[in-house]
């Protein structure tokens, strides 16, 4: 496995770890916040696709990729967002689409659970909810999701971060296997190469201080993890067999306040 895609799957533990802290009313056939409104990075498509090959999904893929493209939403990536929040400029995060399900479920299930990407894995809620009753989460978890989704888009450079449908579009019409070259000529697929937004460093944290303190343990561990094969540091230049990390003095920030 490329050291891209290690460390992406590595965080995703770190995260499961650190949230199983917590109690989530959710469980299988729950599927409130399953939305068509899914974006994830190149390396996670990567990821999936690899998971569909080895499962002998293929040709479900195909199928399911056959229908017509859900609208898409696309304004900024996260650390876009970030960036803009700590310069002071006033942004249109753009609003996401939550009226439809995701075209991946199965009776409420996901086919795809065990390698979901972080936006539906950071997913939670410690009260039942529906249409009319929001979600709810321990205070600090999402600040902490969105921090994880950060590295995440920070790692996956120089790829691109997308809607879910046409970055395994893309990722699947890349690939030699013959029945993926069907999709080669799906009428979205040249736009579906093109599709999304480059990923961007990381440029700080949009953490108060309280969010900080609830934050930080998780942050340190993300920073101190080996992973075989990829060494991130400010210029991003892999080694083997040396740490993935990121500087606390060059990426801690939050509105006001800076980390050393």
């Amino acid at each position: 496995m490329e050291p891209a895609k290690r460390a992406i799957s590595a965080i995703y533990d770190i995260f499961d770890t650190w949230a199983s802290r917590f109690t989530p009313v959710c469980g299988p056939g729950c599927a409130h916040c399953c939305t068509s409104d899914v974006y994830l990075t190149e390396v996670e498509a990567r990821i999936i696709i690899d998971y569909i090959e080895k499962q002998d999904r293929r040709q479900w893929l195909v199928e399911l990729l056959s229908h017509p493209l859900p609208p898409v939403s696309l304004h900024l990536t996260t650390n876009e967002f970030a960036a803009a929040c700590l310069a002071g400029r006033d942004i249109d995060p753009g609003g996401g689409r939550f009226d439809s399900p995701c075209r991946l479920l199965d009776n409420d299930l996901c086919p795809l659970y065990e390698v979901r990407p972080f936006g539906c894995r950071c997913l939670m809620s410690t009260i039942v909810h529906d249409a009319t009753q929001p979600a709810a989460a321990p205070s600090g978890y999402y600040a902490a999701a969105t921090a994880t989704q950060q590295i995440i888009e920070h790692l996956s450079r120089p790829g691109r971060w997308g809607e879910l449908s046409r970055m395994l579009l893309a990722e699947a019409g890349r690939r030699s296997d013959p029945l993926f070259a069907a999709l080669g000529s799906h009428q979205s697929y040249e736009a579906a190469r093109t599709h999304g937004r480059k990923c961007r460093p990381v440029p700080g944290f949009l953490l108060d201080e309280q969010e900080y303190a609830v934050v930080q343990p998780l942050l340190t561990t993300i920073m101190a993890a080996t992973v075989e094969g990829a060494h991130h540091r400010e210029h991003d230049q892999p080694r083997s067999g040396r740490l993935i990390r990121l500087h606390h003095h060059h990426i801690i920030q939050s509105h006001g306040i800076q980390r050393h």
